[in-house]
């Protein structure tokens, strides 16, 4: 039989057991806490990087479009006009107000905005080697709606345009130089015989 002073012994190494194996559960618990909290701290970090790539991606995409827009020369915007015109939006424009003048005519722009501006012109058939045989003229007139900083469209509208057809004119500002274009396969019922608007303007 054990002593009164064994007992008390046991009863303390117990005690003292007991209390090592809850600091260690306690240290144990702390250590997964620990360890969630980073892995979540990860995923958090890696959903971050996720995100910035996204939108790193985004921005490439809204800079190669940007470029091409920026990028539009005559021969792409005859060919393309009619979409290109769906594309129409507010700029930053540049100038293109003003008169313009060329071998084949004459050319108004004014009422300028973010959106658009107002043309109208005046222009006569005129032979490769520069001659005016005889008295064909023609004219047009309509609104130009921007697609970029230095590309506007006009969609021929009323007695400018045959009826069931469409009819677009584009213009490019190069530096001092305006450069007009017609649609493929252009037609117009104010325009003369052979009497175009495509050209390249400067101010008079």
């Amino acid at each position: 039989m054990l002593s009164k002073k064994s007992k008390n012994v046991l009863i303390a190494l117990a005690i003292t057991l007991s209390s090592f194996l809850v600091a260690c559960g306690d240290a144990e618990s702390d250590e997964t806490k620990d360890a969630v909290v980073e892995q979540e701290a990860n995923e958090i970090d890696a959903t971050e990087e996720d995100i910035q790539e996204e939108a790193n991606v985004i921005d490439a995409t809204e800079e190669d479009i940007q470029s091409q827009a920026d990028d539009i020369d005559s021969a792409t915007l005859k060919k393309d006009m009619a979409s290109l015109y769906g594309d129409a939006k507010e700029c930053n424009p540049s100038d293109f107000t003003g008169d313009w003048t060329s071998d084949n005519g004459d050319i108004t722009v004014s009422t300028q905005n973010k959106s658009s501006f107002m043309f109208s012109g005046d222009f006569m058939y005129v032979t490769a080697d520069g001659d005016t045989p005889d008295a064909r003229t023609g004219s047009l007139e309509g609104e130009a709606f921007f697609i970029n900083d230095n590309v506007a469209i006009c969609k021929l509208e009323g007695d400018y345009v045959n009826s069931g057809e469409e009819a677009y004119v584009g213009f490019i500002l190069n530096g001092d130089s305006l450069e007009v274009v017609e649609s493929e396969g252009f037609s117009c019922p104010m325009m003369g015989a052979d009497v175009t608007s495509e050209g390249t303007y400067t101010k008079k």
